[in-house]
């Protein structure tokens, strides 16, 4: 675990992801409600589906040999800010946080979303530790920042 790189955050969130994605098949409790794809839900889970697919795909193409786990940044880094970059600051972080709340719309069930807005406060604090890092590494991070949203495109 290189915790110096920022490994704890890794490991929680490997953990997080697979608490969010495996809770509906283990929940049977009194906010369990929901049915997995029934309509109107599913119709609504799509687009928050390929958005997701979208931004994680597209941050981890776009980042390429700048590409790591750790949230601190390579040293032979350097910062990327076109593509899917230009839109949100930690694309991946978004796409992630759609693919969650894809996932929680299927399950149409108190517990998953609940599970999802636990990992968007996961995924800010994780941006904001990050950004310490790249705003140390990189000089021009400070003007990208003030350009570029955080996690939601034109709003956060």
């Amino acid at each position: 675990m290189n915790k110096d790189r920022g490994g704890y955050w890794v490991l929680a969130q490997v953990l997080l992801l697979a608490l969010h994605f495996a809770l509906p098949f283990f929940w049977k409790g009194p906010y369990s409600w929901g049915k997995f794809l029934e309509p109107p839900m599913a119709w609504i889970a799509f687009p928050f589906a390929l958005l997701g697919a979208f931004f994680t795909l597209g941050g981890f193409f776009k980042l390429g040999s700048n590409l790591t786990a750790f949230p601190r940044p390579l040293e032979s880094g350097e910062l990327v800010d076109r593509g899917v970059y230009a839109f949100v600051r930690h694309p991946i972080y978004s796409g992630l946080i759609c693919l969650c709340l894809a996932w929680a719309l299927l399950w149409n069930s108190a517990l998953p979303f609940l599970s999802c807005a636990g990992v968007f406060v996961f995924f800010e604090r994780k941006a904001s530790r990050e950004e310490r890092w790249l705003v140390e590494k990189y000089p021009g991070y400070g003007a990208y920042r003030r350009r570029v949203r955080k996690l939601v495109a034109f709003l956060y």
